[in-house]
């Protein structure tokens, strides 16, 4: 299930619009399967369909109890409370997005991704100017406040600039920021409110009767409703001043302000008479979930806002309640003009001459079950994550370049939401995977002295040029200088281990990107228990450690009747330096000759730091004809000398993994290998084991082996058994639940 945070500096529940709209898309979102965690302020009460323990608020205030819209002081040290509980549950549930509404909300929302270094993406829900709806509802009470109208002005321009992507719940609000901010077309959509159907479709009638005896209201009087805020930012003392002259024209209208604000109680005591009359109602604070009901008995709706960057998503709750809406003609109204009845001034309402009679119109449009697929579209665009992967080791024939084909190939394979950014040092590679969710960059490195360059600083520019999310090193190394979530495939620590069997700048560089490794937060993939436990046995490091074997590929497209091999040979398959441990294998193929002469050894692979002393011992033993070195050679001829060979032999004195042995295993060939480390972990009692260093039981085993055809078997079925707890498939699901 996907995670989402959600900030709102508000006191959520207290049944106004903007809750409505955060409550509905919660609800939504839930039934989607995307959890959200909402911080919020300490007043209001817990909505049904929420869950209770996804609301995390601030500590009590006692002495702060408003909850209508407007600015207050006391928001200063509320907002720093909201901070910190942003903050912790950023770090308790480490989401992906946050959802911020209002202002307020962006501003946390910006420090927490400040405090994620980045890694986190925000889309923020407006509902309006904060310079307009500022000034409407605090700045203009007083002369002198105004001329904080440019301080927000200025303020609102830098806070747009900071979301990943804008939401508005208007076309006022979309049209008002794209030509007053500039806010670039591809940034900011608009998402109108919407209509929970759940509750607007199950109404119980008989409820309706009960409402209108409890409000008293005349049989024959016409209903008009208002619903939200008793403020002048709504326009409601204009609606309300223009009453008494539109009453003494047409006094059968009862007028029903549901909702709460400042205006409340001055109108009440100004217009006793009339709401003894019943003309005019003041319901208060009423829950949003009676709504349908009061919007049920009504004959119309009446919208008093002339003007407004806000939205109005009351109008959809009108219109789902069958009632014609009584608006001025602005831009929002206008996309209802089918179901408005548009007026210049308030006084035209006593023209009004009927109610409501029978189904005038369904309105079947803008509803929360619906409109939350665009939230969710937006979601996965940002949820879309960038991955890095530093494809150097593809440059480098073996066992490594073999992991990171087959890797990647079956990540693609298998994942189509996260987006791979492939990281080659040399063009002839661009085109090896041609998906849509890859993208190919390509820096031509060839310089093999300073790959540290490549690995350090190359790779950590790509990472900042691209935005990169996650960066994987598939061979030892990863940036240590990045913001990206770091994760390095480790195959050994053999420059720590066996420093001697490699060059010392080689071995010293290699250590301390080991060092940085342990000490920086990086998440690190080993391929055996064996390289894990050397690891951690060395550094004592806090990272997450994980296993992930290497995989092998099932299938072979050769043909047996193709292979021209007709000569008896036993097969070695890996790189020729001296941690291979080659020149004990030769003087133990040697004793072997004595018992089958007719046998060859073929040695596939390349050659590598001072191999010298193999050479030597093939000329020691006069075996130049006997010791076949291949050098570096196709798939294809590899996989040839596979299918030919009698035994595959493999007494290595140090693996990471040893994945020759499952190649040879796959190849139905009996595996002679050491019986040290990784190799024996990975063989699993389907190899026959000897001690590297014994050549005496070398050649036995050998000799053994090649006479005795049911041992033979029993190794070859042991083999087979054995591969099949190592698939490359496997191994991309293990490695993609990590990037997760």
């Amino acid at each position: 299930m996907k995670r989402i945070l959600m900030i709102a500096a508000t006191p959520f529940f207290s049944d106004r619009g903007c809750h409505i709209r955060i409550y509905n898309e919660i609800k939504y979102l839930n039934k989607n399967n995307i959890e959200v965690i909402l911080c919020t302020y300490h007043l209001g009460y817990n909505p049904p369909g929420i869950k209770e323990e996804n609301i995390k608020r601030i500590i009590n205030i006692p002495w702060y109890k408003k909850i209508t819209p407007g600015a207050s002081w006391h928001k200063i040290y509320l907002d720093f409370l909201l901070l910190l509980i942003s903050i912790k549950e950023y770090l308790k549930i480490k989401p992906k997005i946050i959802h911020a509404h209002l202002y307020e909300g962006l501003l946390i929302a910006c420090i927490v991704k400040i405090i994620s270094f980045f890694r986190v993406k925000i889309i923020f829900d407006c509902q309006g100017s904060l310079a307009e709806e500022m000034f409407q509802y605090t700045l203009r009470k007083n002369k002198i406040f105004k001329i904080f109208y440019f301080l927000f002005y200025f303020i609102e321009k830098i806070l747009l600039v900071l979301p990943d992507k804008i939401v508005c719940s208007s076309e006022n609000s979309y049209k008002f920021l794209t030509e007053k901010y500039s806010i670039k077309l591809n940034k900011i959509e608009i998402i109108n409110d919407g209509v929970d159907e759940e509750i607007f479709n199950n109404i119980d009638n008989s409820k309706k009767e009960l409402l209108k005896n409890k409000l008293n209201i005349p049989k024959n009087n016409i209903i008009i409703i208002y619903t939200g805020s008793i403020t002048k930012a709504k326009g409601v003392d204009k609606l309300l001043d223009s009453l008494p002259e539109v009453l003494s024209k047409k006094s059968d209208l009862t007028f029903i302000f549901l909702g709460y604000g400042d205006l409340e109680n001055l109108y009440k005591n100004k217009y006793k008479k009339f709401i003894s009359n019943r003309n005019i109602i003041f319901t208060g604070r009423v829950n949003y979930f009676e709504l349908p009901i009061y919007l049920s008995i009504a004959d119309y709706a009446i919208d008093p806002k002339k003007n407004s960057s806000e939205s109005s998503g009351k109008l959809f709750n009108y219109l789902f309640s069958n009632l014609q809406v009584i608006c001025f003609r602005n831009t929002f109204n206008k996309k209802i003009k089918n179901r408005a009845i548009y007026i210049n001034n308030f006084k035209q309402i006593s023209l009004l001459n009927s109610k409501k009679e029978g189904l005038i119109f369904k309105y079947n449009f803008n509803k929360w079950s619906e409109l939350i697929d665009y939230f969710i579209k937006n979601y996965n665009n940002l949820f879309k994550i960038r991955i890095g992967i530093d494809c150097r080791c593809l440059s480098i024939p073996g066992g490594v370049k073999n992991y990171a084909i087959n890797l990647i190939k079956n990540l693609l394979e298998i994942d189509s939401e996260y987006e791979y950014y492939l990281f080659y040092n040399n063009k002839k590679f661009l085109g090896t995977f041609k998906n849509k969710n890859v993208i190919e960059i390509c820096i031509n490195f060839n310089i093999p002295i300073l790959y540290f360059v490549w690995d350090q600083l190359i790779i950590a520019y790509l990472c900042l040029i691209y935005k990169i999310n996650i960066i994987h090193g598939l061979k030892n190394s990863v940036p240590v200088l990045t913001n990206a979530k770091r994760i390095v495939t480790i195959h050994d620590i053999i420059p720590v281990l066996f420093p001697k069997t490699m060059k010392w700048h080689h071995s010293q560089y290699w250590k301390l990107v080991f060092f940085l490794i342990s000490k920086i937060k990086t998440e690190i993939i080993f391929i055996s228990n064996t390289t894990k436990n050397d690891f951690k046995k060395i550094y004592k490091t806090k990272n997450k450690l994980d296993v992930i074997y290497l995989g092998v590929n099932f299938k072979n497209n050769l043909k047996q009747d193709i292979i021209n091999h007709k000569e008896n040979y036993i097969l070695y398959v890996g790189s020729l330096e001296p941690r291979k441990n080659i020149p004990k294998l030769i003087e133990a193929f040697n004793i072997f000759l004595k018992t089958f002469s007719n046998y060859k050894l073929y040695l596939v692979g390349k050659s590598g730091w001072e191999d010298i002393n193999i050479n030597i011992n093939i000329n020691k033993f006069n075996l130049e004809n006997k010791v076949i070195k291949t050098g570096y050679i196709s798939d294809n001829e590899r996989d040839k000398l596979y299918l030919k060979s009698k035994v595959f032999i493999y007494i290595s004195l140090y693996e990471g993994f040893g994945l020759p042995i499952l190649e040879a295993m796959k190849n139905k060939l009996p595996v002679i290998a050491s019986n040290t480390n990784s190799i024996s972990e990975i063989s699993n009692n389907a190899s026959i084991l000897v001690d590297p260093n014994d050549e005496i039981e070398i050649s036995n085993k050998l000799v053994r082996i090649v006479a005795d055809n049911s041992l033979k078997k029993l190794y070859i079925n042991r083999g087979l058994e054995n591969i099949k707890n190592f698939s490359w498939k496997n191994c991309a699901m293990k490695t993609l639940k990590i990037y997760e």
